[in-house]
Parts: structure tokens; C-alpha cells; sequence
């Protein structure tokens, strides 16, 4: 190492009084690009001066871009160019849809299996009502009433997507395979989920009530299980295929007895006939979309256990009045369509959308992943003036896919738990418990009194029902996953052309928002009621703030008359720790102390808890925090 000498030490007192000196900034006009830019210069003590940033009024970003997940039903109004109050702040007042190959491919998709809605009469047709989603889609909602306020040359347009409708299985062997050799078809996975119980309304409530019940070996044994128990089977190609033929030979065994007085179809008047060769939508569009490639768990047959029994009725008291006929349900519940689209809005002063680069998949059919191309090519977005007063944005549809329905979730929309767990302890305490599954048969009229009569379909022992062999791996816990499978062309996003700008976006999260025609945008868990009529009432967010334990905090929110359940959901990339959920009535409490409904509940994205409603309650008390998945 060089020492210094004598020599060095003025120049080094110098360095260091010149250092000492503060140095001298200014800001610089500078024309660039056709506008006036400003240059940051700072000058030294010895007057040498250096450049720093560059800022120019354009660089201002003059869009937002959003990534957003559409449900089945949302794509319906965006092929409609429909908005209505709830999606208004969705997308604006006046949305303006890209044309492209997503588009293409969801126009020919509805205009083939979307139902066309008919006129609405001032009396409310439940033909024309349809659900959209189910219990893993948070957006469920039930399109009838906004349809029937849409104008007649919207209607025309729009397509209900009732290509969501479960479909019916014909699994006629299986109760006949099991009364034969006492063994549970191998080829299903079983398992055991608690929602919602007329017995209990905890899970550990219900387990205690079912032992009670096995241990009692009583009727409510077999009413339990048949609440909780569900079994599923992957479909192949050849189970899919043989849909209509296996229909076919069940219709022909149905039909083959009856007398010469009965008519079939084919031999009416053709002018009876509305429809020829009518197919199922949801068949149908699924028939399309796999027939490229079959994924092995893309479609499955979901069985559930309804045990009939003779009841009260509720309205008139009749003692032997019918509850439920009983028996084995067997019904596909098809996966549930999403639509990846981009919302560009303008910012500030109305902005000119004239394209955008893209990087395509064009892949075919149905795969787990995209694999978009290396090299990126131009999309023309036509020029478009969108203007930010006015509401306008422009839509941009990048990809179609699809999320598998779990074989847990609920059409309510209540949260489910695997319980097999916690039942195996019961089924090997009372193994001889006989649960006896029955089957009721409508009233007839018995010197007077209406009677019906209830037989078993199936006897077993706790032992016989199937427990150990249960597939866990159809039990994924903590999936957020937003898509399964993504199906035909798809699109990402590199950069936009914004009037002389190229705007570069970033990639759509794994997390991307999902938004609801009844919901708001924002973080924090939603609160909705329903009401009595059957509709729908948003309230808005609680918890606001609450992001962390440290954070929590408890909201009260009044119920609003003619509320029979309170509904409180998670719609964005985030999880909520919902403490307590109770119920009170103000200053007259009820009972002793308010009711508490539920109790240390997670709610990740898109899930739900739907909640009764107890008479005389007028405040919701919502208690708990929210932790945030992602911040993009």
C-alpha cells in the first residue's frame, strides 16, 4: 500500500474544504419530443456541473389498468354491452370491448349454449330465473330480476349461460352393485362434509350429536350421515361419451312396459313438437370444449345421500306429511367458466387507446398452464377516445379458463370442513350401529288420513360405510387457485399504445381480482343480506382498516327489515379472520346475551359464510381482521 507523504496533505486539506461547500441545484426548461421537459442540473464548488433526471409532463401515466376475473354471468353483460348499477363500478359507465380472438370465441360460445331471454311478464316467471355460479364462485347470484329491467333490444342480445346447469348422472349399478356384494363401488372416493346441519351448528356440535346418535343407534344416525356423506368419481372420455346412450337404455327399460294408451313423442302431431333432438346446454358446451383434449379431472359425478323420512310440516302440521323422497343423487357440476380481462381507464384528461403488444398461447383445447410465445406481436385496438368524465374504459378480454367445482362446496354458499376424521373415531367405537337409508313414497289417501310410508333403499352396519379408503388428496385445503384450466387462444399483455406512449403493464397477478355483479371494489370482507323475497342487498365493506391482528376491530351493522340471512364474503386476493359473528337486538338484548352464530372463521378469497337470521335480531356484529395475499 502507497503512504502519503508531506507532499499530498494540501491537496488533501483543499479536497476536503471543497467537499464542505454545498453544492447549487436548479431546474432547467428543455424541449423534447414536442414538449417542454424539466432538467434537474446541480453545480459543485468548482463549477462543474451534473445532470440528473429528466421529467415530462407525459410521463404522467395516463391510464389504470386492471385485471379482473369474470364469472359466466358478467361475461354475459359484457357481450351484451350492458352495465348495470352494480357493474357500473365495475367498468364504467360505458364500457368499450376489444375485439378480438377471446371475444370471438365467447360470442360463438353463448350464441350456441346461452339461453336467449324471453319478454317478462309483470307476473314473475321461475322458468325464466337462473342461477349463475354456485357456492366456489362468491358472484352466485340469480340474473332474473336485473334481466327483467333490461331494455327489449338488450334482452334480444343477451344469453343467460346455462351451460352451468348441473347435470344429471345415470349411475343406475351403483346402489344395485352394493346390495349384490356389500362392497362400495372402488372406482369413487368418499368422504364426509359438514356445511350446514338442522342438528348442529358447529362442527364439533355436530360430530358430538352424530355419536349420540350411533350410540343410541336411532333414526337421526342415518339422517346425519346423509346430511354429510359424498362420494365422486373422475369421468373418462368414455364415461362422458356414453352420456346419451346410457340415458337412452334407461328410458327404453322405463318405457318398455307401458299399455298401448300412452303416445311417445315420435308418433304425436309434429306441430306438438317444440324442439327436435333437444340438448342439454351444459352437455353440449362441455362436449365442445373437451373435445380436444379430455383432462382427467376436468369433469366428475358428484353422489350424495338423501334420506326420506315422514316429518311435520312446517305450514299446515301434518304429521305424516313428506320430507325429501330419498335416495342416491348422482349429477356432474360442471366447472365454472372465468374470463380474464384487462380494464384500461383513463386518468385525468381523456386519453386515445390505439393498440397494444401482446405475446399469444395458441394452444388448443383445455391445458393447466400457458405457455405464451417468445416473441410479441401488435393488437389493434382501433383508435379508441376514451374519456374519463363520460366513464368510458376499454375492456380487453386476454383468456378463457375454467375452476373445478369441489366436491365440498356448497350451492348456499356456507362453508364446508372435512369431518371424516373426526367421524372415524365413532365408526370404530360403534361399529354394529345399523344405519337404515330410506326411501318415502308420496301420501295416499288411507280411509281418510293421508299416510306415506318410508322403506329402506339401504341397510348397513358403521363398519360397511366406506372411511379408510377415503381420497385426501381431494381435500385441498388453503387452494387459492383462481383457475384450473385455461381453454383456446389467450393473450398477455407487454405494453399499450396510449396516443404518442407506449405504455408498458405488468403481468396480470396470480391473485387477480374477482369481482361480483352485487359487489364493490375494495379490499375488506363484504356484507350482503338476503331477503325474503329471495334478492339481494349489499351493504359494503366491514373491518375497514383491519389488516392486521393488531388492527381488529368490530363492526355492527343494522339488518335491514325483511332479512332472513346475513352473508358475509371475501372478494379480493386476501384472507379474513373473522373472530366472532353474533347476533343482538339492540338495548333489549336476546335472550341474556347476544347470540353468537359463528366463531373463529377463515374466509379465503371467494369464500362465503351464509348465516339465519334469528327472530327479534337487529344488528350483525362482525368481529375480526384481514391479512392482505398480495399488493400489486
Amino acid at each position: 500500500m502507497r503512504k502519503l507523504t508531506n507532499s499530498y496533505l494540501p491537496m488533501l486539506a483543499c479536497a476536503w474544504l471543497l467537499c464542505g461547500l454545498p453544492a447549487r441545484s436548479e431546474t432547467r426548461p428543455v424541449p423534447a419530443g414536442g414538449q417542454t421537459c424539466s432538467l434537474e442540473v446541480t453545480k459543485d464548488a468548482t463549477g462543474t456541473e451534473r445532470f440528473g433526471s429528466l421529467s415530462c409532463p407525459n410521463d404522467k401515466q395516463s391510464v389504470r389498468v386492471r385485471y379482473i376475473w369474470l364469472d359466466a354471468g358478467e361475461v354475459s353483460y359484457m357481450l351484451a354491452s350492458y352495465v348495470d348499477p352494480g357493474l357500473k363500478a365495475l367498468w364504467g359507465a360505458d364500457p368499450i370491448v376489444a375485439d378480438n380472438d377471446v371475444v370471438a370465441t365467447l360470442r360463438d360460445l353463448y350464441s350456441k349454449y346461452g339461453v336467449r331471454i324471453a319478454s317478462f311478464s309483470d307476473e314473475k316467471d321461475a322458468s325464466h330465473s337462473i342461477k349463475i355460479g354456485n357456492s366456489d364462485s362468491s358472484q352466485s347470484s340469480d340474473l332474473s330480476e336485473e334481466t327483467s329491467r333490461m331494455p327489449a333490444k338488450i334482452r334480444q342480445k343477451f344469453r343467460l349461460p346455462a351451460f352451468e346447469a348441473d347435470i344429471i348422472w345415470p349411475e343406475s349399478d351403483f346402489l344395485e352393485g352394493i346390495n349384490k356384494s356389500g362392497q362400495w363401488p372402488g372406482d369413487y372416493s368418499y368422504n364426509y362434509i359438514f356445511s350446514t346441519s338442522k342438528f348442529a351448528d358447529t362442527k364439533s356440535g355436530f360430530v358430538r350429536q352424530l355419536e349420540k346418535a350411533a350410540r343410541k343407534q336411532n333414526k337421526d344416525l342415518a339422517r346425519m350421515l346423509a346430511e354429510c356423506f359424498r362420494f365422486k368419481k373422475n369421468l373418462s372420455k368414455s364415461d362422458w361419451t356414453s352420456y346419451w346412450r346410457r340415458i337412452d337404455e334407461l328410458a327404453s327399460k322405463e318405457t318398455d312396459n307401458l299399455s298401448d294408451a300412452w303416445k311417445f313423442v315420435q308418433e304425436s302431431d309434429d306441430s306438438y313438437l317444440l324442439h327436435s333432438m333437444s340438448d342439454s346446454e351444459s352437455y353440449a358446451f362441455f362436449d365442445e370444449i373437451t373435445k380436444i383434449s379430455f383432462p382427467s379431472d376436468f369433469l366428475a359425478v358428484t353422489g350424495t345421500l338423501t334420506n326420506g323420512e315422514l316429518d311435520v310440516d312446517q305450514c299446515g302440521g301434518d304429521e305424516n306429511a313428506i320430507d325429501g323422497n330419498g335416495g342416491l343423487n348422482f349429477v356432474v357440476k360442471p366447472p365454472l367458466l372465468r374470463v380474464l380481462v384487462a380494464v384500461i381507464s383513463p386518468i385525468g384528461e381523456g386519453v386515445i387507446v390505439k393498440g397494444a403488444s401482446v405475446v399469444d398461447d395458441n394452444t388448443p383445447g383445455l391445458r393447466r398452464d400457458l405457455h405464451p410465445d417468445a416473441h410479441p406481436r401488435d393488437m389493434s385496438l382501433g383508435d379508441v377516445a376514451l374519456s374519463a368524465a363520460q366513464g368510458q374504459t376499454m375492456i380487453i378480454p386476454l383468456n378463457i379458463g375454467f375452476k373445478l367445482n369441489s366436491q365440498s362446496e356448497q350451492d348456499d354458499g356456507d362453508p364446508s370442513f372435512d369431518v371424516y376424521q373426526d367421524l372415524s373415531s365413532v365408526f370404530v367405537k360403534y361399529p354394529d350401529s345399523q344405519v337404515n337409508f330410506q326411501r318415502c313414497e308420496p301420501p295416499v289417501d288411507d280411509g281418510g288420513k293421508s299416510r306415506g310410508q318410508c322403506k329402506p333403499f339401504l341397510s348397513q352396519k358403521l363398519k360397511d360405510l366406506p372411511g379408510q379408503a377415503v381420497a385426501q388428496a381431494d381435500v385441498k385445503p388453503g387452494d387459492d387457485k383462481k383457475i384450473d384450466y385455461y381453454y383456446g387462444v389467450a393473450h398477455q399483455l407487454q405494453s399499450l399504445e396510449i396516443g404518442s406512449q407506449t405504455v408498458l403493464v405488468r403481468d396480470a397477478p396470480s391473485l387477480a381480482l374477482t369481482y361480483s355483479g352485487i359487489g364493490e371494489m375494495g379490499s375488506c370482507p363484504f356484507v350482503y343480506f338476503e331477503m325474503n323475497d329471495g334478492s339481494v342487498e349489499r351493504y359494503g365493506r366491514v373491518l375497514v382498516g383491519a389488516t392486521s391482528e393488531a388492527l381488529a376491530k368490530r363492526d355492527s351493522v343494522a339488518i335491514p327489515e325483511g332479512a332472513r340471512r346475513a352473508i358475509i364474503k371475501e372478494l379480493e386476493p386476501e384472507v379474513s379472520f373473522l373472530s366472532e359473528v353474533s347476533f343482538d337486538a339492540g338495548e333489549k338484548m336476546l335472550g341474556s346475551a347476544t347470540l353468537v352464530a359463528a366463531h373463529r372463521m377463515v374466509l379465503r378469497p371467494r369464500d362465503a359464510i351464509s348465516i339465519q337470521i334469528p327472530a327479534g335480531a337487529r344488528f350483525v356484529n362482525v368481529e375480526g381482521y384481514y391479512r392482505r395475499l398480495t399488493s400489486n
